[in-house]
């Protein structure tokens, strides 16, 4: 992911309100409104570009939460994140 790209889904998870839920196909949908148009298709026909791009927003949202912007919750075997209450912003390069 390119640090453009990085830094506006960080500042799409910054911007929700706090409790909002960060869920996989969030991450998926916001991939897919976000991929350049010129890589929404790989070689792949089943594994589209935009797909790899969900997945580096996973780990965008684990460092999320170490900054405690998200929190991780499991409940009923359903894995999410939940924008934290969090407020102060902090430098990020």
């Amino acid at each position: 992911m390119s640090r453009a790209l990085a830094a506006k889904f960080r500042k799409h998870v910054i911007a929700l309100p706090p409790g909002s839920r960060v869920e996989w196909s969030d991450m998926e949908a916001w991939a897919k409104a976000n991929c350049p148009k010129s890589a929404r298709q790989g070689p792949d026909p089943m594994w589209p570009k935009w797909d790899y791009l969900t997945e580096e927003c996973m780990g965008l949202s684990e460092q999320l939460q170490k900054e405690s912007w998200l929190a991780f919750q499991r409940p009923d075997s359903l894995d999410y994140y939940y924008r934290t209450d969090k407020t102060e912003s902090e430098p990020w390069d």
